[in-house]
């Protein structure tokens, strides 16, 4: 344990934060000696709840994962005051490096970054969430003529011509990493600076998209915070020194400085500021897709990663070492999740301050719970409002501001009339077929959830079988209609003997033939 040789609270805020900008202000014998009343944006009871939050989640896989710090960051949106900032589970831990603040240290971000890689296609190139890509197997040659072929969470999995709304919503990866070959990485960069972020000054490849990049979770949380404000990067005029083409922007830590007299040396108010930099529309898309439930179920079943009575943005993300046929194959890197409502932005990050991998979880696992009961411990009950719709945006969340979706149609045709032209084949959108829900034991009449989809869909059945690896299969009824995120139908248990069953879904597709949903294995409880 580092000695503690006098009490702190909120250590890293206070020692990494608040302090520098009070020397740059006043000079550091001023800080020591003049006797300053200072007055922080830091709540101390919020910050004690969430260190509660992170706590447990942490405590709750350390054993099987071996992730055993994590920091913590919850922003008022409106107006970037630090409300919470936790860099370490502890700061006095040397076991764990715990005096680091991991919210300012350079990580892998995973794919906590695709929105911004979105972000940048719907500003550059015009795309919107209903605009077509490729999740088909690519391989690109990277510089030193190593091959990187990209792959999905599931990955042997590829969903072919689908919508951006899928592919972020899902958190694809060759999708992504498609967009950023189309994109190229300068405009990423730019984009990406525009909305705050600070470390982007190295050379990369559109690996990028996926994680191939160095960022700080206080960066991420203060580009989230501009989604949250529909383009707006809200905050204070910098206080330390800053390049002219760096963020003049930063979060407030201090709100008030005063002399032993009460006479007041620095009012925060003087100094809050707001850019638009990004445009609403551009920004109010991404929100759509990162608080839409329904966008989220191939990867994390339907309302897998939402705020429960919440509407809010959430984005996992996890990393990895990085080298595939080494010792850490297989492993992970660290897990993120950010959340965020027209009042705050919550994020997490969680794993080794030394960079030692963690196995055995996801980014749901630790990250996004602790992000999730932070936000409700935030609330305390109280209701969240519902994220400002720009002027002049349509009602379908598909589509583009526009009333209508003429122009998001037309340049998905001429896409596909580009690709027909170029390969000779017409190529439709790839059925999806999957059953996300109910899972565990069951009983009595259950309602099945899932996705039964294709462009050129005739029907789709769901079946049940026998054990975990059924040899037969029990048709449970036919339907025509397409069903994207919602009930496909309902299977009475009553008659089945108790026992494993496995239920699926099958489409019938005009092109594709028949295609099989992976099995949801369930128990009928005796």
């Amino acid at each position: 344990m580092i000695e503690q040789v006098y009490p702190i609270e909120a250590p890293h805020f206070v020692l990494n934060h608040v302090t520098p900008e009070l020397e740059a202000l006043f000079g550091r014998e001023a800080l020591l000696s003049d006797g300053l009343i200072i007055t922080t944006s830091l709540d101390l009871e919020l910050q004690y709840k969430a260190q509660e939050q992170l706590e447990h989640w942490i405590s709750e896989f350390e054993d099987i994962s071996n992730s055993r710090n994590g920091a913590l960051i919850v922003l008022d949106a409106p107006t970037a005051e630090i409300l919470v900032l936790i860099g370490s589970r502890d700061y006095y831990r040397e076991d764990i490096d715990g005096n680091i603040d991991n919210l300012t240290a350079l990580n892998s971000p995973g794919s906590a970054f695709k929105p911004f890689i979105y972000l940048a296609s719907f500003i550059e190139l015009g795309w919107t969430p209903s605009t077509i890509v490729q999740d088909t197997p690519v391989s690109f040659r990277e510089s030193d003529g190593t091959i990187f072929e990209p792959r999905n969470p599931n990955p042997n999995s590829y969903l072919g011509r689908i919508d951006i709304r899928t592919a972020l919503g899902n958190s694809l990866n060759v999708p992504a990493f498609k967009t950023a070959l189309s994109l190229g990485v300068g405009p990423i960069i730019d984009v990406a600076k525009r909305a705050g972020f600070t470390t982007l000054d190295g050379q990369y490849g559109p690996a990028i998209a996926i994680g191939g990049v160095d960022l700080t979770a206080l960066d991420l949380a203060l580009g989230y915070s501009v989604l949250a404000n529909n383009g707006r990067l809200v905050g204070q005029a910098a206080i330390l020194p800053v390049e002219d083409d760096e963020r003049q922007i930063e979060p407030i830590s201090i709100l008030r400085v005063e002399d032993a007299d009460g006479r007041v040396l620095y009012d925060a108010n003087e100094r809050r500021t707001e850019q638009q930099v990004i445009p609403a529309e551009q920004a109010y898309m991404v929100t759509s897709i990162l608080s839409d439930s329904n966008a989220h179920c191939i990867t994390f079943g339907c309302g897998g990663v939402s705020i429960p009575g919440r509407t809010a943005g959430v984005k996992t993300g996890t990393s990895e070492p990085f080298d595939p046929d080494g010792p850490n194959a297989g492993k992970i890197g660290e897990t993120w999740a950010f959340g965020y409502t027209p009042d705050y932005v919550v994020g997490v990050w969680a794993g080794n301050s030394d960079n030692e991998p963690i196995v055995n979880i996801f980014s749901t696992s630790i990250s996004f719970r602790a992000m999730r009961d932070t936000l409700e411990v935030l609330y305390d009950g109280r209701s969240s409002a519902a994220f400002a719709k720009p002027p002049g945006f349509g009602d379908d969340p598909l589509c583009s501001p526009e009333s209508n979706c003429e122009s998001d149609v037309k340049a998905t045709a001429d896409a596909a009339e580009k690709e027909a032209d170029q390969t000779g084949v017409d190529a439709p959108l790839a059925p999806i077929a999957l059953v996300t829900s109910p899972s565990g034991t069951v009983s009595g009449t259950v309602r099945l959830i899932g996705w039964a989809w294709s462009s050129s869909m005739q029907s789709y059945t769901l079946q049940v079988g026998f054990g975990a690896a059924p040899s037969s299969w029990r048709n449970l009824g036919s339907w025509r209609s397409p069903v994207q995120g919602g009930v496909l139908g309902s299977w009475s248990t009553a008659g089945f003997v108790p026992g494993q069953y496995t239920i699926r879904v099958l489409v019938q597709d005009a092109v594709a033939g028949t295609v099989a949903s992976p099995g949801m294995t369930l128990t009928i409880a005796p």
